[in-house]
């Protein structure tokens, strides 16, 4: 077998040349790619083609239970062009990413079916091939914490689950103006934080309002870690009880698989259609965005943790997370989706051999 990610969509067809079949394995969960259909309809082709970016805003005709999965109307709009309209090359992502599932005999999916389930059986009837479930893969927490030992010593002397752990991952930077509102909305909730921050994009000032680290050195309320983190080991520790992300794939495995609960801000890529799904599964909540353009003021991140952190719903998201974290933090669950997707591979090959 050749295993394929993303959108090798030259893959499928070289190893057929060689008799070797392809499996794609997903960076993404099943929500996600159900949401965007069939090989066919990324072509943008049949009934369910989303040929512009109101298309993108609204839960598929062909879901058949109910959930809030769909993009925000900013988010369509700078997802479409670079996803789903063809480039300088004459092709789209969108059809680079189809021809990579309709080549490939069945897909391994980064998730499970005690997650979601009701999404892993829909993507199975879209695709028409087996998809498997292949475990979260939550990484171990880091055991070298160089250069990190004040912050873990400051994170040992917190209350229990008290902390909130913010980062938003390493393939986008903030602009300076988010950064800030970010900053004053961990500032405004009144709540001890960890913060991986990362420089922004467009200011050699260093991004964060006047005056907040002085502010933090005084109360002592938060800490600001500049550079590589050793995230899995931080959201471990026990006084960490939420996590403001981007609501990447990794990051929520890694989130879930440590009973944190999730205040989500999704930035690129699926990462909205990842929030609306946690939403709707009641793990998290999502930072207020104004809907023409996604802006988000302190006020609304401030509002978001402690909806989950302080009020009194905040218990309902927590008993949910460490509900999950049974599954997601399981090694044996993760493990036997390994070996169920190996199976399926050995079985599909062996039935191949013999219609040889």
């Amino acid at each position: 077998w050749v295993l394929v990610d993303y959108a090798s969509y030259w893959a499928p067809a070289a190893a057929a040349r060689h008799g070797v079949p392809c499996a794609f394995l997903s960076l993404f969960g099943a929500a996600a790619l159900s949401f965007f259909g069939t090989p066919e309809t990324l072509l943008g082709l049949g009934r369910h083609a989303k040929t512009e970016p109101a298309h993108l805003t609204v839960v598929p005709e062909y879901v058949p239970f109910p959930t809030t999965v769909a993009y925000r109307g900013y988010e369509a709009r700078e997802l479409f062009e670079p996803g789903l309209v063809p480039d300088d090359s004459g092709v789209s992502e969108g059809y680079r990413f189809a021809k990579t599932i309709e080549g490939c005999r069945l897909v391994g999916i980064r998730s499970s079916s005690e997650f979601e389930p009701e999404w892993l059986r829909l993507l199975g009837e879209l695709y028409e091939k087996p998809v498997i479930p292949v475990g979260l893969f939550p990484p171990a927490p880091q055991q070298d914490v160089a250069g990190h030992e004040a912050t873990l010593r400051w994170l040992d002397g917190q209350a229990p689950s008290s902390v909130v752990y913010a980062a938003f991952g390493s393939e986008v930077k903030l602009t300076s103006a988010q950064l800030q509102r970010i900053a004053l909305g961990l500032e405004a909730a009144g709540l001890p934080f960890l913060w991986a921050f990362r420089a922004p994009t467009d200011s050699t000032s260093g991004g964060l309002p006047e005056g907040f680290e002085e502010r933090l050195a005084v109360a002592g309320r938060g800490v600001l870690c500049r550079g590589w983190v050793p995230q899995v080991r931080l959201l471990a520790h026990a006084s960490v009880g939420g996590f403001l992300t981007h609501a990447g794939w990794n990051s929520i495995a890694e989130g879930l698989a440590h009973g944190v609960r999730l205040v989500l801000l999704p930035l690129v890529f699926e990462q909205g259609l990842n929030a609306r799904n946690l939403v709707d599964k009641k793990v998290g909540v999502e930072v207020a965005r104004d809907e023409q353009d996604g802006s988000f003021a302190a006020a609304d991140i401030a509002a978001a943790l402690r909806r989950v952190m302080v009020e009194d719903e905040g218990e309902g998201f927590g008993a949910k997370v460490k509900e999950l974290a049974k599954v997601f933090g399981d090694d044996e669950v993760n493990d036997q989706c390994v070996r169920d997707f190996l199976r399926h591979l050995s079985e599909h090959t062996k039935k191949n051999q013999d219609q040889d």
